[in-house]
């Protein structure tokens, strides 16, 4: 082969195409320096070229079309080219491009390379280039590792740690190349054993994110206790190892295998006593089951004596203070043997103390019982201490610890109130382009990463886009060039005029903002300035007569009444936030192809009012610069005045729109739904890829769920897609979980009518996985009354999966609670169906409630717990609910902080049961309290 042909880029491209991979290599090892240096460029672009082989005008994907991408193929024949020819700092960013699959397996390769295989061939190259043995090389392969390489690249992971293995020393131990590594048992053993240094991978592996997962595999573990008994990892480190990921991780799927490796390598006494701090942070800040384990090798360890007190003291503080019951119980039965000594006592009575202010009254009494023979002993700085924590105690325990410890009892403790009715705030506007930027730079960075839209932001962001590319074009257009500059997806030019061909039945394309955006641009950079008012958006919005009587149906579900009862079924039914992206649409036509001086719609106060007064001033500016109200802008406007202040507004919007609009704006104002609450009976939905686990298809079970319903009153002739707002579609199966980014917006849209805005909420806010308190609170703001849907809203906010979203909840119960708008009675009859019908999980619901009585809410707490109450006690001798007790405990709270008296049906019942339950021990606490009786 001449010299001049093997130094050619097209030549070997030939080569790997028509030959395949062993002429390939035979071709690479036989290059000189020169050769190599002088093909390096050439390669690296054909490795640029087929990692980005979809890419219009790319040659070499024509080659990739129709060549096999194995580890015979041409991308392998490419990676042994670069293999071959980089040079070797930018040898794994090249090899990191390329993508090998396994056409045996379909998915990508095994984790165990053939001999003969890729893997083999690219070492065999650069140990020819004399790279095998670097350090350097083999560290920045296995940082280039990548956690899904065990499939498409799986051959990269070989090639890194083949490499690895031919370096003296220390392996290179980066996250996910470590993890790898762990994966297969016995490439473990064997790479230990032939190199005892690498037992620091294993224990840098065991850190590492999704390890406890693997070490779910049996032999994986043995490998590492093996490994152990051999001395090759010493048994310290490894132990040290399993306890530090322990600490570092409460992920379930982790937190088992981890656990079964600790149980496995079965410390003993000395190595427990040798690190009684790690085992107290386990027992301080793990999940409950790890937290349970320690808490048991601590106990073994002081039952044979070689536990300090302090430990003790501190480990009984730690648990004291943490909610879960079952580790609390075992605290106390260790304390009762370890209180019988009376050294220590003190301290250990001290920290139990932290115990009279657990949430469960029942724990309470039994470290009040616990303390009570040992009172006596104690010195009065710790008896004033021991009384100053009692004033944690459930009222119908304080009075009777404060008379054991020797103090007064305790009178009627201060009971916070709730805030009453606040001014509502006035939406601030934006003052300049400049400002205008900054509110954009940030809309943008919230939709990369998907952070939360507030309504009032996009509100006062659409206002000054609308009303500075009116007044300073020129101006906005230099304040935007920065952000310009990075936008560089956005189209040239204006958007289209006719922006009403959208379907309104798809996800809206809420990104629109940025049409806007080329709207403003487009009007600085405009040569002939149109003259205002010129065109209109009219034609552009097609009308529909909607909910008339023809469209009136019925809906096919046997459980929601008689046929002349039932809600319409609504036709091409479409989500509330269609709404914004029509008017953000509008706005991006409009501002070019009808500009208008300002925005109608923008409300007045942060609850989405505007005032007719302001509505009225902007509709005269519009009619003094010759501007016809844009149509949506103008409906979402009317929407927003308060109902009895409309009509000095349509004089108004007669003159300027036209008597049509009028027509329009009269027959959105008396458009309106009746709501209600029906059983919705549905299947359980089956596991997704159920087949792929085995499981045959089981006959699906029947649940049935609270379901708002809205029947529509008849009003002809509303406009699309306003007509939607007052009908809803029947639930169907649950997809995905949607974020709610502009879910809070919702609300604004009728405030006046906030409980058809909540039937709509109600269908999008139980599927949250997070942000459902945020948009509680903003429905809570708005000023319409509330009805069963927002009553069914909230009694699912109150089971929203996320601790920082059910305390939304509760804001938006205080703020409703406060401005005297809730009705406890129906809020606690809609919270009891969901609670009997299982809807909602107790122990959410019972922390979420307690914190409105915590703020001062108990007053209207106890009337929604007494309406809830009778609606799901158990009846009979039938099982109690999960939690109930929990339940049943929070309404003694409520009782006792209101002075509540009178009676709950069906609570005798339970309370009269033979049986040791602590539902029967509260349902006993609670008659007491509403007695006014103390417990003993």
């Amino acid at each position: 082969m001449a010299t001049e042909k093997t130094a050619d880029g097209e030549h070997l491209l030939m080569v790997m195409h028509g030959e395949g991979v062993e002429a390939t290599t035979k071709l690479v090892l036989g290059l000189t320096d020169a050769q190599r240096r002088e093909l390096a460029p050439q390669v690296t672009v054909l490795v640029r070229a087929a990692a980005r082989w979809w890419e219009d005008g790319n040659e070499f994907a024509e080659y990739l079309k129709t060549a096999r991408k194995g580890p015979d193929g041409l991308t392998a024949a490419v990676a042994i080219a670069a293999a071959g020819t980089v040079i070797a700092s930018k040898l794994p960013g090249v090899l990191r491009r390329i993508e090998v699959l396994n056409e045996r397996a379909g998915w990508g390769l095994s984790h165990r390379d053939e001999p003969d295989g890729l893997t083999a061939r690219l070492v065999k190259v650069l140990e020819a280039r004399g790279l095998v043995g670097r350090p350097k090389l083999a560290a920045d392969l296995a940082g280039r590792v990548r956690a899904g390489d065990v499939w498409s690249r799986a051959w990269f992971f070989h090639l890194a740690l083949e490499l690895a293995r031919r370096c003296p020393g220390e392996p290179p131990t980066p996250a996910v190349f470590s993890l790898l590594w762990l994966t297969d048992p016995q490439r473990v053993l064997a790479d230990v054993r032939a190199r005892p240094a690498w037992s620091v991978l294993a224990l840098r592996a065991l850190a590492v994110r999704d390890a406890g997962r693997r070490l779910d595999h049996s032999g994986l573990r043995q490998a590492l206790t093996q490994l152990a008994t051999e001395g090759l990892i010493p048994r310290a480190d490894l132990l040290d190892a399993c306890i530090g990921a322990l600490q570092t991780t409460d992920r379930k799927i982790d937190l088992h295998g981890l656990m079964l490796l600790h149980d496995e390598i079965a410390p003993t006494a000395d190595e427990i006593a040798a690190r009684t701090g790690q085992y107290l942070s386990l027992v301080a800040g793990a999940p409950a089951n790890v937290a349970t384990v320690a808490q048991q090798r601590l106990r073994a360890l002081d039952e044979a004596g070689r536990l300090p007190g302090p430990v003790l003291a501190a480990t009984t503080t730690a648990i004291m203070v943490r909610p879960d019951k079952g580790l609390f119980r075992g605290q106390l039965t260790w304390l009762r043997s370890a209180m019988k000594a009376s050294a220590g006592r003190e301290p250990l009575m001290l920290a139990m103390a932290a115990g009279l202010g657990h949430p469960d009254p029942a724990l309470q009494k039994r470290v009040l019982d616990l303390l009570d023979p040992f009172l006596s002993d104690l010195t009065g700085p710790a008896r004033a201490e021991l009384a100053l924590a009692a004033e944690a105690l459930a009222p119908d325990l304080r009075a009777r610890a404060a008379g054991r410890l020797g103090v007064e009892a305790p009178g009627p403790g201060f009971v916070a109130e709730l805030p009453g009715p606040q001014p509502v705030a006035a939406l601030v506007p934006i003052t300049g382009p400049e400002e205008t930027v900054e509110k954009l730079t940030v809309y943008e960075h919230q939709q990369n990463s998907w952070g939360q839209n507030e309504f009032r932001d996009m509100e006062v962001l659409l206002d000054a886009l609308v009303r500075f590319s009116w007044s300073c074009p020129e101006r906005l257009h230099e304040a935007l060039q920065p952000l310009l500059s990075r936008l560089t997806w956005l189209p040239e030019g204006p958007p289209p005029r006719s922006y009403g061909h959208r379907s309104s039945h798809s996800e809206p394309d809420l990104g629109s903002i940025w049409d806007c955006v080329r709207s403003a641009r487009a009007r600085a950079e405009r040569l002939e300035p149109e003259l205002p008012g010129a065109r209109s958006l009219e034609p552009a919005l097609p009308r529909t007569r909607s909910l008339g009587p023809e469209l009136l149906g019925t809906v096919f579900n046997p459980q929601l009444g008689a046929p002349e009862d039932r809600p319409a079924r609504p036709v091409g039914s479409v989500k509330a936030e269609v709404i914004l992206f029509r008017r953000i649409s509008e706005a991006a036509s409009g501002m070019w192809w009808a500009p208008v001086p300002v925005l109608l719609a923008t409300p007045t106060t942060v609850d989405g009012v505007l005032e007719a007064d302001e509505l009225v001033r902007r509709l005269q500016l519009l009619e003094e610069a010759g501007c016809r109200p844009w149509p949506d802008d103008l409906g979402q406007a009317w929407l927003r005045v308060r109902p009895g202040d409309r009509g000095r507004v349509l004089e108004v919007v007669r003159r300027v729109a036209g008597p049509e609009a009028a027509e329009r704006l009269i027959g959105l104002g008396s458009a309106g739904a009746k709501v209600r609450l029906e059983n919705w009976f549905r299947p359980v939905d089956q596991p997704p890829y159920a087949y792929l686990y085995g499981r045959e298809p089981q006959v699906p079970t029947m649940t049935s769920s609270p379901v708002v319903t809205l029947t529509p009153a008849p009003v002809l002739d509303l406009p699309e897609p306003w007509n939607h707002l007052w009908r809803l579609a029947m639930p169907g199966p649950v997809g995905y979980q949607r974020p709610c980014s502009w879910l809070t917006y919702w609300p604004t849209i009728l405030p006046f009518d906030r409980d058809v805005m909540a039937a709509h909420l109600v269908r999008e806010v139980p599927g949250l996985k997070r942000g459902g308190g945020d948009v509680l609170r903003a429905h809570a703001e708005v000023a319409g009354p509330i009805g069963p849907a927002t009553l069914l809203l909230y009694g699912y906010g109150l089971d929203l999966p996320e601790a920082e979203d059910r305390a939304g909840t509760s804001e938006a119960l205080i703020t409703t609670i406060g401005r005297g708008e809730l009705d406890p009675v129906a809020f606690g009859e809609t919270l009891g169906r969901l609670v009997a019908g299982r809807n909602v999980k107790l122990n959410r619901v019972v922390e979420t409630l307690r914190g409105v009585g915590q703020a001062g809410g108990w007053a209207t707490l106890w009337p929604i717990l007494a309406a809830a109450l009778p609606l799901c006690l158990p009846r009979a001798q039938a099982e109690p609910l999960a939690r109930f007790a929990d339940l049943l405990a929070l309404a003694v709270e409520a009782a006792q902080s209101c002075g509540a008296t009178g009676e709950v049906p069906g609570l005798d019942d339970v309370a009269g049961r033979r049986s040791t339950s602590r539902v029967r021990a509260e349902a006993r606490r609670l008659q007491a309290a509403l007695s006014g009786a103390r417990a003993s």
